[in-house]
């Protein structure tokens, strides 16, 4: 990992970043973030050579950079103007990991190693395919994934389509329905079956579907697709139920939330930065479109508008990498928009995942997704794909009915999001999300009084605060406090980077660790959530401002003396 800037140290984002190992041939490309900040992960042990392309400047290509069990390696790249079919080739022995500040020479960014390689965060593997097989019914669809906090593991909320229904009449294996809960260890890679969620209902033949999930002031809230009966079509009422949970295992009906129709299905929450809540959903009483509602306390909700017209199903909201995106599933891949405001919403030219994969259980389009923006600033889509086709042959007459789950990295380049889905997802999410729905929000919270308001000290006072330069943010720093480390970290060293807000009076409003060892991040963030700076100002007025911080820890917990240092 590392950062790329230009020579004045300006960072470069979108930069494709290249790792090759000499003695294999093998590949992993990844591209810069909006900080600059890129990710390589994992690299197998090995010699490699490292390249980066970015439109402007010529290419940069870094030899002889080793990679070993017991490190992982960082190198900024630092970029020259000019054309990129022009190359400039480093050849040194060792790779450039030095910077020149005031006052001298340190190392910054540079090899961080772990002496124990179970501490390092390289330890990834790549998902399984299918990511996840229900072993009840075997029809998994509809995936929304939360963090546990008193589990302190992702788990997996789901459809659980009865696909094994020997004697079926119409649609009712997909009526009846409960919710499954899968639980990953190892940060999303594989998947592991709970239980069903224990959810109150009138009646046994009640149908479940399509549970949406977040954590806001020390409870969760479901908003979960509730038709009153098993059909055998598709022509009865549907509406949105609101439960609350302590443990996401037990829940606690409190309401049908108050929108347009009886046919309203599909929920997804994303909390505005005025403080309100809004949700999106599917209402099948005008031809599918996706509409939105606003609500104060998650309770009272008052109908906005209608936010896609395109028909179907499954909206998913998130904010990630300067935009708002809503995915939903139109049944011909998954349609993308991108928004600035979360009001109007303008569709990319390309569906993504229309096209069926390579790999078995894979080979259909993908189906009905959820997204986790992840600490890392990683972006995940889960999705499910029915088993028809090439998937079912020398299967029984009813296998097309069943489904399993999968999971793919999203990319993004000039406002258009991409996958791979036939490349190998090297997955481990960090925990703890400070918010799964964004790479710049704060967490989520709810005041008892008022029913939903901003927590002012999370998040900052506009939605568009200004980059300033290093040195800039660097010189007004007029409070800092160090970490402490437990000693369970004295065998750890290295960089923890971290995008921060610093709001109007001067506080650290937004802090989000997106690369440097795992368990040096809670001493960290704790200590530079305390930090005060002067307030910066533009037009004679205090503004927000966005900024990187990166403090460099030695081995037994000592933080390497002198200021840290800020990136734009």
């Amino acid at each position: 990992m590392g950062t790329v800037t230009d020579l004045q140290g300006v960072v470069v984002p979108h930069a494709k970043i290249t790792a090759v190992n000499i003695d294999t041939g093998a590949q992993l490309t990844t591209e810069s973030q909006s900080s600059g900040v890129y990710i390589l992960n994992p690299l197998q042990p090995g010699n490699y050579k490292i390249e980066a392309v970015a439109k402007g400047f010529s290419t940069l290509i870094q030899e002889n950079v080793s990679v070993d069990n017991s490190a992982m390696f960082g190198l900024n790249m630092k970029l020259t103007p000019g054309d990129e079919s022009k190359t400039i080739t480093i050849t040194t022995d060792a790779p450039p990991f030095l910077d020149t500040l005031e006052g001298g020479t340190r190392i910054e960014n540079n090899v961080f190693t772990v002496r124990s390689p179970s501490s390092s965060v390289s330890n990834t593997a790549s998902a399984a395919v299918p990511l996840f097989r229900d072993p009840i019914h075997d029809g998994a669809a509809d995936p929304v994934v939360v963090w546990n906090r008193a589990r302190k593991r992702w788990w997996m909320f789901y459809t659980n389509r009865r696909a094994d229904l020997a004697d079926s009449n119409g649609v009712t294996w997909v009526h009846g329905t409960r919710i499954g809960i899968a639980e990953s260890s190892d940060g999303g890679a594989s998947w592991k079956y709970v239980s069903e969620a224990n959810i109150p209902v009138p009646s046994p033949d009640y149908t479940l579907w399509a549970p949406e999930i977040i954590d806001t002031g020390g409870t969760y809230h479901m908003f979960l697709t509730v038709v009153p009966g098993t059909f055998t079509d598709w022509n009865h009422p549907r509406h949105i139920l609101h439960l609350t949970s302590q443990d996401l295992v037990h829940w606690k009906p409190l309401a049908n939330a108050n929108l347009e129709s009886d046919r309203t299905i599909d929920a997804c929450i994303f909390r505005l930065p005025s403080g309100l809540w809004r949700l999106w959903y599917k209402n099948e009483a005008d031809s599918s479109k996706v509409y939105f509602s606003d609500s104060p306390d998650l309770v009272h909700w008052t109908h906005r508008g209608i936010a896609t017209t395109n028909h179907r199903e499954g909206p998913v909201v998130f904010q990630w990498r300067g935009s708002y995106w809503l995915i939903n599933d139109p049944h011909t891949g998954l349609a993308v928009f991108r928004s600035t405001d979360l009001t109007t919403w303008h569709q990319q030219p390309r569906n993504l995942l229309r096209e069926p994969g390579t790999q078995p259980t894979d080979r259909a389009m993908g189906n009905h997704a959820d997204v986790v923006v992840d600490g890392s600033g990683r972006a995940w889509l889960f999705y499910f794909t029915q088993q028809g086709g090439v998937d079912a042959q020398g299967r029984d007459p009813g296998w097309a009915r069943r489904s399993v789950l999968h999971v793919t990295e999203l990319h993004e380049a000039n406002g258009i999001l991409t996958v791979d889905r036939n490349a190998p997802a090297t997955i481990h999410m960090l925990p703890p999300p400070i918010n799964k729905k964004s790479d710049m929000a704060g967490a989520w919270t709810l005041d008892d009084k008022d029913g939903a308001k901003v927590d002012e000290g999370a998040r900052p006072s506009s939605d568009s605060p200004v980059r300033v330069a290093s040195g800039t943010m660097a010189a007004r720093l007029i409070h800092q406090i160090n970490p402490v480390y437990p000693r369970i970290v004295d065998e750890v060293r290295g960089a923890v980077v971290m995008l921060a807000t610093i709001s109007i009076d001067g506080n650290v409003a937004r802090l989000i660790p997106i690369s440097g060892p795992p368990m040096l991040y809670k001493a960290t963030t704790d200590a530079v959530k305390q930090w005060k700076y002067k307030p910066y100002v533009q037009d004679g007025q205090p503004v927000d401002v966005d900024t990187t911080i990166t403090i460099n820890v030695d081995y037994g917990g000592n933080v390497i003396p002198d200021k840290p240092k800020h990136q734009p």
